[in-house]
């Protein structure tokens, strides 16, 4: 009857698909954010940065460093999209689970189990309308439970970490773009200018490198993050529920 009253009330369902929408706006952010550093990276892989040690001259095209981490977006891209795809999947489910239909099979099966149960001529179907009426509730209440169970996991331990993954990359798309403003060192300056223009340019590369290096640590945290939020976890919590509903189902009521 508790689960009765709570499939007709609907608490459940709005608290998973408030869960679920979070989720997927974040990764239809994180998505655009994505998109974003990857049109940066192609503007930003023409430029080059030009080094004259002592008249020697050495030209480095920012597409030598930037190409390792433009195939790394490429990717982290795909799986963003496809871990939006899973998440509205999931809402679809959770409505459709929640509907009025649902709720009346889900009654019926109650109110027959009740029968079985108080009504001795009912006596000998006990154990199928049990069987029937759990295996009901069980889809009913199947992906409200590995919802709510990843918005827990999510909220408690994923979400601090995604956030500050997202905050690097947004701040990352912003300072590439400035690499072309490295600055020019012209060859007919005289020796100390060119060895201070070129230690400055020399500091500016190394601050790229190191950026282009936190990008790539943020993006593994966030393939991370969407995969254990999307995949490992819904997968498992629904393993784990099947096994139960197997046990059940054998179990001699």
């Amino acid at each position: 009857m508790i689960l009765v009253a709570l499939s007709w009330q609907g608490g459940l369902d709005l608290g998973a698909r408030d869960a679920t929408l979070a989720s997927f706006n974040r990764a239809l952010a994180t998505y655009a954010i994505a998109r974003t550093l990857n049109g940066v990276i192609s503007v930003a892989q023409g430029t080059e940065i030009a080094i004259q040690p002592v008249g020697i001259g050495l030209t480095i095209t920012a597409g030598e460093i930037l190409d390792p981490l433009n195939d790394l977006v490429e990717r982290f891209s795909w799986l963003v999209l496809a871990a939006t795809t899973s998440l509205g999947i999931q809402m679809l489910i959770v409505e459709l689970l929640g509907n009025v239909w649902i709720n009346v099979l889900l009654s019926l099966s109650v109110a027959g189990l009740l029968l079985g149960l108080w009504w001795p001529p009912a006596a000998t179907s006990r154990a199928v309308l049990i069987k029937v009426c759990g295996a009901i509730a069980f889809v009913r209440f199947l992906f409200v439970a590995i919802t709510l169970i990843t918005a827990l996991v999510n909220h408690t331990l994923l979400e601090p970490k995604q956030a500050k993954s997202i905050e690097h990359i947004a701040q990352a798309s912003e300072d590439l773009g400035q690499l072309h403003e490295a600055p020019d060192i012209d060859p007919e300056s005289d020796f100390l200018d060119r060895l201070r223009g070129n230690l400055d340019v020399r500091a500016q590369l190394n601050a790229f490198q190191a950026r282009v290096e936190e990008i790539i640590g943020a993006l593994i945290n966030l393939i991370v993050v969407y995969l254990v939020q999307t995949i490992i976890l819904p997968i498992s919590v629904l393993l784990l529920a099947l096994s139960a509903l197997k046990w059940f189902w054998r179990r001699d009521w």
